[in-house]
């Protein structure tokens, strides 16, 4: 028999592994493109979202596969942390100023 549980799991955690790490390289090419260093890319709201939707999945999958409480408990505490930083970052980009970016345009003012 298969065992369900733990093929969710799994899949969770290698798709939230998959979605973070595809926000990354996408983060990366476009600061080659820009001529921009890396870690101001992924400063934009579109790349936090990935990243913490990403690392969601993955904690989410491994609380799945643990038998342990205190581990199922710590990866408990880093999903709910993973979901407030989506949160934060989700807002964020509803509460722009007037006229601003709201993360899904380019934030460099050279190309506006």
């Amino acid at each position: 028999m298969i065992d369900g549980r733990g093929l969710l799991g799994n899949a969770l955690w290698i798709l939230g592994l998959a979605v973070a790490l595809s926000g990354f390289s996408l983060a990366y090419w476009q600061a080659r493109l820009q001529a921009q260093p890396l870690h101001r890319v992924l400063a934009r709201r579109a790349f936090r979202s990935a990243l913490a939707a990403g690392m969601l999945l993955f904690s989410l999958g491994l609380l799945m596969l643990e038998s342990r409480l205190w581990a199922r408990l710590l990866w408990g505490l880093l999903a709910a942390l993973w979901l407030w930083q989506g949160c934060l970052a989700a807002l964020r980009s509803h509460r722009s100023p007037p006229g601003g970016s709201r993360g899904t345009e380019c934030d460099d003012e050279s190309i506006r």
